[in-house]
């Protein structure tokens, strides 16, 4: 035998909320100490509990139900003790379980948002500065084959566009044409401009 005060003494530093608790009872639906303590239902003998319902099926298990003591809905996880025709549920307030995800899980969908709303902005900003850069490579490609007196383009353009030319005419094997024109009186009419 053991003393109803030792299991007191053991589970008294439990913390499972304000509709929690914890019940050892025998097979046979009497309840033989539970914790919080209340004199009351120490000796009572709940033989149409779900628990022993569940119990009949399984040695141990998990289950949600209305407390058959007080009415409370609990998440309720039971196991038989080896050897001995006893049995121990630990049971919680689904509200109090509840309560907690509900702030954990409005914390986890704010920071959510918050990554979701720094991320679409920062991915903006990217957008912009490439195309930002690509305007300013592009303008850059056509200052560089550009002649800036003229605006016509400069020896450099026609030797790269002469070398890809001459080699898709190798490649594909057909012919290549240049045409060259001499512009005469450049000169003025680059004193013109």
């Amino acid at each position: 035998s053991v003393e109803l005060s030792y299991f007191e003494q053991l589970l008294k530093n439990v913390k499972l909320g304000p509709d929690g608790s914890i019940t050892l009872s025998h097979i046979d639906g009497t309840v033989l100490m539970r914790w919080p303590f209340k004199e009351k239902y120490i000796g009572l003998n709940l033989p149409r509990a779900k628990l022993y319902k569940e119990l009949a099926v399984s040695r141990a298990g998990r289950f949600e139900t209305e407390a058959a003591t007080d009415g409370v809905k609990q998440l309720v996880v039971y196991s038989r003790i080896a050897g001995f025709p006893l049995v121990i549920a630990i049971s919680q307030s689904t509200k109090d379980i509840y309560a907690n995800w509900g702030k954990f899980a409005f914390a986890v969908g704010f920071m959510l948002a918050l990554l979701c709303m720094v991320t679409e902005g920062l991915a903006m900003y990217l957008t912009s500065e490439l195309k930002r850069r690509h305007d300013a490579e592009t303008k850059l490609a056509t200052l560089a084959a550009t002649d800036g007196l003229t605006g016509l383009s400069n020896s450099r353009h026609f030797s790269t566009t002469i070398r890809s030319e001459w080699q898709r005419a190798m490649r594909e094997m057909t012919p290549l044409a240049l045409l060259m024109r001499d512009a005469d009186n450049l000169k003025s009419y680059n004193d013109l401009l």
